[in-house]
Order: C-alpha cells, then sequence, then structure tokens
C-alpha cells in the first residue's frame, strides 16, 4: 500500500466527523458537541470533557489487523504520545471504542509484534493487533451498530 501522508490526513479527517456522529448516536446525546483538535495529542473533545482519538485503518480489510502506531522518525508518537481518553478505529464499516487505558494494559500485557515502514514523512513503526483479538480486549465496544453511515 502506497502512503501520503496530505491524502491519508484528510482521509482521517472525515472519518473523525463520522467517528464522532457514531458516537453521539451510540451514546443516545443530540447534545453532545465536540470541538476537533489538530494536533498531535487526541482528535476532538466533546462537550463531556472526554478527549478522543480516532484512526480509520483501510489496509485492515486485506491485513485483518489494526495498526497501532507508536513512534516515528526516532520519536514517541501515536499511542505514546496521545492525551486522549478513547481511541476510536474504524475499519469504515465498524467502529470500536477503547480506552486508552485499556489498549496500553492489552498491550504492555500480551506484547504484539511490532513492525515499521518507511513512509512518505519518514520512519514509522506501530503494533500490529488481530481485529479478532483486538475486540477481545477489555470493554471493547463495536458502536456502528447504531448508525448509518
Amino acid at each position: 500500500m502506497k502512503y501520503n501522508f496530505k491524502n491519508d490526513l484528510k482521509f482521517g479527517q472525515e472519518w473523525e466527523k463520522k467517528a464522532f456522529e457514531a458516537l453521539k448516536k451510540f451514546k443516545k446525546n443530540d447534545d453532545l458537541t465536540c470541538t476537533f483538535n489538530d494536533d498531535h495529542r487526541y482528535d476532538f473533545i466533546t462537550n463531556e470533557n472526554k478527549k478522543y482519538e480516532v484512526k480509520t485503518d483501510r489496509a485492515s480489510w486485506v491485513t485483518c489487523n489494526f495498526y497501532i502506531e507508536f513512534w516515528c522518525n526516532f520519536k514517541p508518537s501515536g499511542l505514546s504520545t496521545t492525551e486522549a481518553d478513547y481511541y476510536i478505529i474504524t475499519n469504515t464499516i465498524d467502529f470500536y471504542l477503547v480506552a486508552v487505558d485499556d489498549l496500553v494494559s492489552y498491550i504492555n500485557n500480551t506484547g504484539p509484534p511490532t513492525v515499521g515502514f518507511k513512509s512518505d514523512v519518514g520512519l514509522v513503526k506501530g503494533y500490529i493487533i488481530k481485529i479478532k483479538d483486538f475486540i477481545k480486549i477489555k470493554n471493547v465496544l463495536n458502536i456502528k451498530d447504531v448508525i448509518k453511515i
């Protein structure tokens, strides 16, 4: 798969909006609002003061894995630096909601394999978690059943 940071960023930002709509419907809260954030700390914060990081993994349809970045260009990134309370990971059909603490605990306890690759922005490393294992992480919720995108 060829990576292009600008295209991937734009695609990801579109899915951040869809993820927020999925969350809003899942919570059955029409009063839920959010402010989108344009830095590495989190993607959006709600009026409930919860921060969310959204990851859209298009390759998961082929690999049956989710890729969780933790390092880029010799510096911590992704999961290592997020200030989010929750991750929402989507393959563009399913939306999985997981507390960052539960995801980190799973990674620390199971030691999933890591992989690195060269992208157009440099060297990137991340964890590879099989989707069938990911959905078993403590308190993971699939919030897609309440929405039609």
